[in-house]
């Protein structure tokens, strides 16, 4: 295969990678228009029960963010240079998840692989395991690629909002930080600002593609 076929089905794997962020994000979108038909016409604060629709949107927002970074991911790295791979340990060669250095004895397992499967297991199996806390788990994760941030940086100050509020969330159950007191209200959640959030994303992962299918592998 040529390094223009090869090519161009990287660039293709990246498009169907974007579609299926694109339907993740339909199905948060479903979520806020659900919301927004249950309270059409109402006014005053929302049950909680209802904004937790809008919680369960940031949810499946920020696992979008996370599936589409390690899919996207999957398909560059193997084809990485030796130093982009450096910090992705050898498949079962550390329980730390870190990379380290390994006897010979540690190949024995993949005899009967090419170099490239070896390659694309180790990078999976890391992938499974990454997650995305903050905007510095992000842009380290471009930059080991060796893809410039200039073109998606204008979306890190709302998608930083967004992974905070999903990790409150997620570990506080959106409660209102109120140590030692009994029974807490959850935070107010806007649907204005989800909706910011779906909009973000949206450019966001549209952007990235860009810069990734004009990046040369």
């Amino acid at each position: 295969m040529s390094t223009k076929e090869i090519r161009k089905n990287i660039n293709e794997l990246f498009r169907s990678h974007l579609r299926r962020a694109a339907n993740n994000l339909g199905r948060a979108s479903s979520l806020l228009q659900l919301y927004y038909d249950l309270n059409k016409g109402k006014r005053g604060r929302k049950r909680t029960e209802q904004t937790d629709i809008l919680r369960s949107a940031v949810v499946f927002l920020h696992a979008t963010l996370e599936d589409y970074l390690r899919s996207v991911a999957s398909v560059y790295l193997p084809q990485a240079n030796a130093e982009s791979l450096n910090d992705i340990p050898l498949l079962g060669s550390t329980d730390t998840g870190r990379a380290e250095k390994f006897s010979l004895g540690k190949l024995s397992s993949f005899r009967g692989k090419t170099v490239e499967e070896v390659i694309t297991e180790s990078v999976h199996s890391h992938l499974s395991r990454t997650s995305f806390n903050n905007i510095h788990d992000i842009v380290h994760l471009l930059t080991s690629m060796s893809i410039s941030t200039k073109r998606i940086e204008q979306y890190f100050p709302e998608l930083e909002k967004m992974i905070k509020r999903r990790h409150q969330i997620v570990h506080n159950a959106d409660l209102m930080e109120r140590p030692f007191k009994g029974v807490q209200k959850p935070s107010s959640i806007d649907y204005a600002q989800v909706k910011k959030w779906i909009n973000t994303l949206t450019g966001f992962t549209s952007s990235l593609m860009a810069e990734l299918i004009n990046t040369k592998t």
